[in-house]
């Protein structure tokens, strides 16, 4: 039998507690707290109290498929979902190859005015992966330049761990070199990479990739316990 959203039953139905039109969507809010936007589309008109199946695995999963008080918005297929997130997935590796090209000769002179310590650790990384330097190495680089910044301006490793507490105008004061781009993690490891620069900078070369608490260690290779390296 052909799946459809009607023999589907991988779904949750759930009531809307609140509803707010937007230009071209719809942003409710589930009576059970969580919220959510899908598009307009004719003859569907959300309201407070509508009965709304949303398919999938449930909260934290991808949205298939949404009807609200029977009336379909839209419905994908598990098989078609996948194969949705498939092509998203090519594409955002398409993008991120081209991004790269256009960066590369600008990483090269980046990598350049490493200290050798951190040469050694993106070159581990680029021999572990052959698909590294496009899909990882921006964001590596950045956290390593980031952190040979902090540590050249804060000198300690008490310095900096007071410096990673503090309000954001503070640190841009001690530190303006320090980026407008950093995320939690990209703060955190440059923080972290800086003080092992001025302990044990031979260690740089070994210690975990910075996406590693986001993608796993595989893609970067374990770190090793055999600290060889020396800082410029």
């Amino acid at each position: 039998m052909e799946l459809t959203w009607e023999t589907d039953a991988e779904y949750e139905l759930v009531g809307l507690a609140k509803v707010q039109e937007r230009s071209d969507s719809w942003d409710v809010t589930r009576t059970d707290g969580w919220s959510f936007g899908f598009p307009k589309v004719p003859g569907v008109t959300p309201k407070v109290g509508s009965a709304v199946r949303f398919y999938g695995k449930g909260i934290g999963a991808t949205v298939r498929g949404v009807v609200v008080d029977g009336n379909p918005v839209y419905y994908r297929t598990p098989a078609e979902e996948e194969q949705r997130h498939q092509d998203w997935c090519a594409e955002q590796d398409r993008q991120k190859r081209a991004r790269f090209e256009e960066s590369k000769a600008k990483l090269d002179v980046s990598y350049d005015a490493l200290p050798r310590t951190f040469q050694l650790r993106i070159d581990r990384f680029r021999t572990a992966n052959p698909d590294f330097r496009w899909k990882y190495e921006p964001y590596e680089m950045f956290v390593c330049e980031q952190a040979v910044i902090i540590a050249k301006a804060l000198k300690t490793v008490d310095a900096i761990e007071a410096f990673h507490s503090l309000p954001w105008e503070t640190q841009k004061f001690n530190v303006p070199e320090l980026s407008d781009g950093h995320s939690g993690n990209t703060f955190g490891c440059a923080c972290h990479l800086a003080k092992t620069l001025l302990t044990e900078p031979a260690r740089i070369e070994y210690t975990p990739g910075a996406m590693s608490p986001l993608v796993g260690t595989s893609d970067y290779s374990e770190a090793k316990e055999a600290p060889t390296a020396t800082a410029d």
